[in-house]
């Protein structure tokens, strides 16, 4: 059965600038949580079902970033983090497939996820302050789509936030 394929076209919004020499600081519930989301990690068949997987739990599709940042940053003694070497970090070494995963390679080490992964446990795993953005809602165009069998549609999905 074929079924029809839909292309996503994503435009964030966000009303802070940041100078171009400094990186924007990094949020874990804005800038890693989509990562794993990407990768399936936090998916209902990985680390995201009820029991987790192979001892690493994490919220289903990361409703819950407070318990996957306690997860991943406290839990195991810390062991899936290194900040002093970040590149060594279980999170890293298992999510490129480096050490051997069950779920198999989930992360290009030349990605942009990679980098950012890479810098937010370099910068000491920061959660985020309570004055970053927080998304209040998604709005897709259109917004209603009757298809024909095998249409194609370019979808615009935004991510608003306060």
């Amino acid at each position: 059965m074929n079924l029809p394929r839909l292309t996503l076209l994503a435009a964030f919004a966000s009303s802070s600038a940041f100078a171009a020499d400094a990186p924007r600081p990094l949020n874990f519930a804005n800038d890693i949580v989509p990562i794993l989301t990407k990768g399936s990690c936090n998916s209902g068949g990985c680390h995201g079902k009820s029991g987790g997987q192979n001892g690493f739990k994490l919220s289903l599709l990361g409703f819950e970033p407070q318990e996957d940042y306690e997860h991943i940053v406290k839990e195991a003694r810390g062991r899936r983090v290194f900040p002093g070497s970040p590149e060594q970090s279980l999170l890293l070494t298992k999510g490129t497939a480096q050490l051997p995963h069950g779920g198999g390679k989930k992360l290009d080490p030349n990605s942009e996820d990679y980098a950012d992964l890479t810098r937010w446990i370099r910068e000491g795993m920061p959660y985020g302050k309570d004055t970053d953005p927080k998304m209040a809602s998604i709005s897709v165009e259109p917004s209603k789509l009757t298809m024909p069998l095998k249409g194609a549609q370019q979808l615009k999905v935004t991510a608003h936030y306060l």
